[in-house]
């Protein structure tokens, strides 16, 4: 198990979230805002996090500080994990600040362990500055690899909205969100930017991996706490990367999702639900 719940951790498995009030005190939000204003970041349209081009020894001390300041509460609902990968992501304002519903990359094997995000936002988060949207229960639909040189399918928030939760939160609540269940945000209509604390979440039994096809094939790598800072930079920029193969697996079509294929299975479960629960699509 991932949380100290049976209860949690099954709500988790079901539907991709949960929500945790008050996962960080009046205090704790104060520090971490503290620290996201020392980056100075203004004039912001697009989604932005500090790794994207803040220096390594920055970056690494963001991730030590939102860890040290999540840990009390997470040791109080996760149970066996390593916490990972501590980064503000910061919207912008505007029609570019929208981010499209996705998944998130793969950061663990999803056939035998579980991963998620824990979304802790430094404001008050609504439909006018872009809050989260979730489809719930999607996290179970497909068996995807999502990475670096992988893409992950994008959706348009119109074309699910009738199953689309939106999540509005007060600060220092925590959206605790799968990985691989599909998530977004619609545009920020405010002035002012939205800044959100994130770390992710593992099983302790897991090894931290990373995807890479190559060729009709995909070296499964060791994902370090390095890797995503320096490694993932030198992919990006056709630089071949310091890697570790842990084992290499067939490339297989399934693995990637396509809109098509999304949308069929979209439909076959959201029509179980509304004959389960008497609603219309």
């Amino acid at each position: 198990m991932l949380f100290k719940s049976k209860k949690t951790e099954e709500l988790f498995r079901k539907n991709g979230f949960i929500i945790i009030p008050d996962f960080l005190s009046d205090e704790n939000i104060e520090k971490l805002t503290s620290l996201y204003n020392s980056l100075n970041i203004e004039n912001l349209e697009e989604i932005y996090t500090n790794i994207k081009d803040r220096d390594l020894e920055l970056n690494e001390k963001i991730d030590q500080f939102l860890k040290g300041i999540f840990q009390p509460s997470l040791e109080q609902h996760f149970a066996n994990f390593i916490p990972d990968g501590g980064v503000f992501i910061v919207k912008g304002t505007g029609e570019k600040s929208e981010s499209s519903l996705h998944q998130d990359w793969n950061v663990i094997d999803e056939e035998k362990y579980l991963s998620c995000c824990v979304w802790c936002p430094l404001v008050d988060v609504n439909e006018s500055n872009g809050c989260l949207q979730i489809i719930p229960k999607s996290n179970n639909w497909f068996k995807s690899i999502r990475s670096s040189n992988i893409r992950p399918l994008f959706l348009d928030f119109k074309a699910v909205k009738k199953e689309l939760i939106s999540v509005p939160v007060k600060k220092g609540t925590a959206v605790v969100f799968a990985h691989n269940v599909f998530h977004g945000s619609k545009p920020n209509y405010t002035s002012t930017l939205r800044p959100v604390a994130t770390v992710s979440v593992i099983s302790k039994e897991a090894t931290p991996i990373h995807y890479l096809k190559n060729g009709d094939k995909i070296d499964v790598i060791t994902a370090d706490k390095n890797f995503y800072q320096k490694e993932v930079k030198k992919i990006f920029a056709g630089i071949k990367p310091e890697i570790n193969i842990l084992e290499q697996i067939d490339f297989k079509e399934q693995y990637i999702i396509s809109e098509e294929n999304f949308m069929k299975t979209f439909k076959k479960n959201t029509s179980l639900l509304n004959k389960l629960f008497g609603r219309k699509l």
